[in-house]
């Protein structure tokens, strides 16, 4: 085997310790990529990337928690995002709104002012510009 490495390096490939820098790594998009394309099995995986078979299984279920982890959140979201708006503004104190700056205000003032209107279910955009700019462009359309 030492004659044919010398002869040409690539003939002895390395199979123990960690693999060479790029070499039988399996990163997440690499797992995805080859997910959507229907190989699914850890032995294709590993046949496909080079990598152990033990290393695709447990690249795989890591893949597949992360991407159920993402679909919970995904069908949680109001939910979580509510408890989040909940605990932060549980934390804020008037002090800390005293101590705010007047741009800090101003910006939280508008945030919860259209998010106030988002949950009642009114609008959250100026309609009266809008109503505007088409009762102008109609009355383009009008003249003979």
């Amino acid at each position: 085997m030492e004659t044919a490495a010398i002869i040409d390096p690539e003939a002895t490939r390395r199979t123990i310790g960690r693999p060479r820098r790029g070499e039988g790594r399996l990163g997440k998009k690499k797992i995805s990529e080859l997910v959507a394309q229907g190989i699914k099995s850890p032995a294709e995986i590993a046949e496909k990337t080079g990598v152990t078979p033990q290393a695709a299984s447990q690249q795989l279920s890591q893949y597949i928690k992360d991407v159920t982890a993402l679909d919970d959140y995904k069908k949680n979201r109001a939910d979580i995002l509510a408890d989040t708006q909940r605990r932060v503004l549980s934390a804020m104190s008037d002090s800390d709104i005293k101590k705010a700056s007047g741009k800090d205000k101003a910006l939280m003032y508008g945030i919860f002012y259209d998010k106030e209107r988002l949950e009642r279910g009114e609008s959250t955009s100026n309609m009266a510009g809008i109503i505007k700019v088409l009762r102008v462009a109609d009355s383009v359309d009008q003249v003979p």
